[in-house]
């Protein structure tokens, strides 16, 4: 074993290794690497929020000044919906004086290093060699980053380093931090806790001899009695008390709102099956961020990873996978829970919420972390081909055809190159491999290493490393962090100084961010237009309605009524949709959106387009330019007092 082959692939269990070491502190710079990233964007100006953290993480200011958001039907519900963990976790960071929505953008630096951390331990668990641990955590950055559940700062975002160092626990059979994590993953991300479970139960179950038996540890019985005890306790409250928001959604209800459409608000109903099975973000298998990717880069992954039980079958050949530890056997298993629970999510809509989020955060660590260790094995073996005269050059080159055939054949299947692409690519890797091959013949030395070995694991290398930039290149957004830069300075200032009760009232896109960066409440936006509980949507789905037929009735009585009704204070309208409700579709995609989330709420949008189109002129037009008390960008703020008091 040579000396790059031994730091490569040489299996140590040392922490204190110069091995361990080296590739430990690799992980975490990339992670870092990431994590920065994403900072430049989330203090790159002084009006940035993430996407979601504007329905999760904002009402958390109620801590920090309760005199924020005071009967804000909004706010009470996002913060009834917020995990307990999540919540405790915001809500000592207020206490102490710090903006929650600050500590949305720093923490998932933090979760980010902690599953790294844990990533690199569970693979050093099943193949203790460090080199596998940095490329599974290596993946599973870029995963992560694909995506942004990390950047949200929100409950999910504690899934993966949690679920991680659950696994990581469990493996190490560490009982009292093992159940810790089981009780924070139940405190912090509920949905999880159903594959905690699940992975626990198997955990008493053994294969041997082809048979189901058993375990005969008894270790894995107190863990599995007291863990999914633990798992019953936290998820309690959860089923004995009744939300105060009504029930959710059934199959039946869901499937006549056009909000579960394609085309709305929570698109799930998708007519293509592909799509709603494999890809959709709501009732896909995969993470939907995998499809349409360069090179189909995940996909191929994943298929990599699915390689390790051939890959052990043929161990001769691929002598690495004996170091490989009966530890192994967790991703199989926690690949059966989720599937289970993806499967049981989709029979009982919406009672297991939504199945999406059974399968695609354990996909993107499962896909890291067995891609890590069989690509681990392959580079292994690639450095154990000597170069030996008597080797057999027909026989390398029927491995290397074979090699072949199986990447045209994933590259036929996973990606959109035409068929001579793929020929031209395949007929390029045999011929590199037949090459080196005949060299290897050719050569009188028995120690040297081969090319191809060599170009092979460089090619590797760079590959996996310099991904994100190809993602850059062609103008891929990496990393995903869903931020949202406000672009209304002047109408912040202006909400920022009115009282703290202010109540603003808006069909604009803008209003989604106007609590973020306000402080102030709004009636309704798109952003908190979530169905999921009865009782708060159906408010919600009135208050549009009833918005939507004030704003474009011609009759002022009823726009004073809704004044009265809902105690609003101003009205932001864009002036071109004063007449009507729908915006011209040139003005860019997210307003597209906005037109297809009002053309929802019916008849109310379907009657204030007729009137434009009769050239009825809604009350609030007539008031609008007396009313004004400011202007910015095309968008107008309306007080409501004015429009009272108008003779």
């Amino acid at each position: 074993m040579t000396g790059v082959h031994k730091f490569l692939t040489a299996p140590t269990t040392k922490t204190s290794s110069r091995q361990f070491i080296f590739w430990f502190t690799l992980s975490i710079t990339f992670a870092l690497l990431f994590s920065f990233l994403s900072l430049d964007e989330a203090f790159g100006s002084n009006y940035v929020v993430q996407d979601d953290a504007r329905q999760h993480v904002v009402w958390m200011r109620r801590f920090l000044d309760s005199s924020l958001f005071p009967n804000d039907f909004i706010a009470d519900y996002y913060l009834s919906v917020a995990p307990p963990g999540y919540t405790a976790f915001y809500r000592a960071f207020a206490i102490a004086g710090i903006d929650p929505v600050v500590v949305s953008k720093i923490v998932p630096v933090l979760l980010g290093l902690v599953a790294t951390a844990y990533c690199f331990g569970v693979s050093m668990q099943i193949l203790p060699v460090p080199t596998a641990g940095f490329l599974a955590t290596l993946i599973l950055n870029q995963n992560l980053w694909l995506k942004d559940d990390l950047a949200t700062g929100t409950a999910r975002a504690f899934a993966y380093p949690l679920f991680l160092a659950f696994l990581y626990y469990l493996l190490r059979r560490s009982l009292l931090p093992c159940l810790a994590t089981v009780l924070l993953i139940g405190l912090f991300y509920p949905s999880f806790i159903l594959i905690v479970a699940g992975i626990l139960f198997l955990r008493i179950l053994s294969w041997e001899n082809g048979k189901l038996s058993l375990s005969q540890n008894r270790k894995n019985y107190l863990l599995c009695g007291i863990g999914l005890g633990l798992a019953v306790l936290v998820m309690l409250p959860y089923i004995l008390t009744p939300s105060e928001f009504g029930q959710t959604f059934t199959l039946t209800q869901a499937q006549a709102m056009p909000e579960f459409s394609a085309e709305g608000r929570t698109s799930f109903f998708i007519a293509n099956r592909r799509e709603f099975w494999l890809f959709a973000s709501r009732s896909g298998f995969f993470p939907g961020e995998w499809r349409g990717l360069p090179y189909n880069y995940f996909p191929l992954l994943l298929c990599v990873g699915l390689l390790l039980p051939l890959l052990w079958r043929y161990h001769v050949s691929f002598p690495l996978v004996k170091e490989i530890t009966s530890a192994v056997i967790i991703l199989p298993q926690t690949a059966l829970v989720s599937l289970s629970l993806f499967l049981a999510a989709h029979l009982l809509l919406f009672k297991l919420y939504l199945p999406s989020r059974y399968t695609q955060p354990s996909l993107r660590m499962l896909t890291a972390i067995a891609a890590g260790i069989a690509l681990t094995v392959l580079l292994d073996a690639a450095f154990r081909v000597k170069l030996r005269a008597q080797q057999s050059i027909l026989r390398k080159s029927m491995v290397a055809a074979s090699l072949t055939v199986l990447l045209g054949v994933l590259l036929v299947f996973y990606t959109t190159f035409s068929l001579r692409q793929i020929i031209a690519v395949a007929t390029g890797v045999f011929l590199l491999i037949l090459i080196d091959t005949i060299l290897v013949a050719r050569s009188n030395t028995t120690s040297k290493q081969s090319f191809g070995t060599i170009f092979l694991a460089a090619i590797l290398a760079i590959g996996l490393i310099s991904y994100p930039v190809l993602l850059l290149s062609k103008d891929f957004n990496f990393p995903d962090t869903g931020y949202q830069v406000g672009k209304f300075p002047e109408l912040y200032a202006f909400f920022a100084q009115q009282p703290k009760d202010t109540m603003i009232a808006s069909l604009e896109r803008e209003a989604s961010n106007l609590p973020a960066f306000t402080n102030r409440s709004v009636l309704v936006a798109r952003e908190f237009a979530i169905p999921y509980h009865t009782g708060y949507y159906n408010q919600i789905r009135q208050r549009l309605l009833d918005l939507i037929n004030a704003q474009y009735s011609p009759n002022r009585e009823q726009l004073l009524s809704f004044i009265q009704k809902y105690n609003v204070d101003f009205f932001v309208v864009n002036r071109d949709r004063l007449l009507s409700p729908y915006l011209p579709s040139d003005r860019g995609a997210w307003e597209v959106k906005n037109n297809l989330w009002i053309s929802q709420y019916q008849p109310a949008a379907a009657m204030a387009e007729a009137r434009f189109k009769q050239g009825i002129v809604p009350a609030m037009a007539k008031l609008a330019e007396r009313c004004s008390v400011f202007e910015t960008q095309g968008l107008r703020i309306i007080k409501a007092e004015c429009i009272t008091k108008v003779p």
